[in-house]
């Protein structure tokens, strides 16, 4: 019990960390976003979807009062917290065809959801909007690139880095 509170207590200080980056560095929002879901997949595979859930559900109080633009707060609470959670269930379903299709919905409700969510603050002229199919497009090959380089992720950990983070 001790070591999960303590691994999970450092992975949230590592988001913290993030999480004050996105406030200085606005080139690197989303990358920054992309690694602060990233410990989450940690506690799915040290101790499980329920332990991942309370992680996630911390980890996004912590975001909520360290981000300081909202609307940051928003994409990454529809993306890119949920997602290491949503690909855990998935990823038990043995269809490869299947996998790929709930992902992929899943991607596409959040977008869906985020864009919702944008355009009350954001002006969306006529010519973005005719520009959304290509945007889907590249979004979808996007997402599908972010879904491999987190199946990567899990295998180096569980090949490397768990090893280590076990021994003490």
């Amino acid at each position: 019990m001790a070591r999960k509170i303590s691994l999970m207590g450092i992975l949230l200080a590592f988001n913290a960390i993030i999480y004050i980056l996105v406030n200085y560095i606005p080139t690197n929002t989303i990358a920054l976003l992309v690694l602060a879901g990233l410990p989450a997949m940690i506690v799915v595979v040290e101790f499980g979807l329920r332990d991942a859930c309370l992680y996630v559900l911390a980890g996004l109080i912590l975001a909520f009062v360290l981000i300081n633009n909202k609307l940051h707060f928003v994409t990454y609470l529809l993306t890119f917290s949920s997602y290491p959670l949503v690909k855990a269930l998935v990823e038990n379903v043995k269809s490869f065809k299947i996998q790929l299709g709930l992902k992929l919905l899943y991607a596409n409700l959040a977008l869906l959801v985020l864009y919702l969510v944008y355009k009350q603050f954001v002006v969306i002229d006529k010519l973005v909007m005719d520009y959304i199919p290509l945007a889907l497009l590249v979004y979808n090959l996007a997402f599908l690139v972010y879904d491999r380089a987190m199946s990567q992720f899990i295998i180096y950990y569980i090949d490397k880095l768990s090893k280590i983070i076990r021994k003490r």
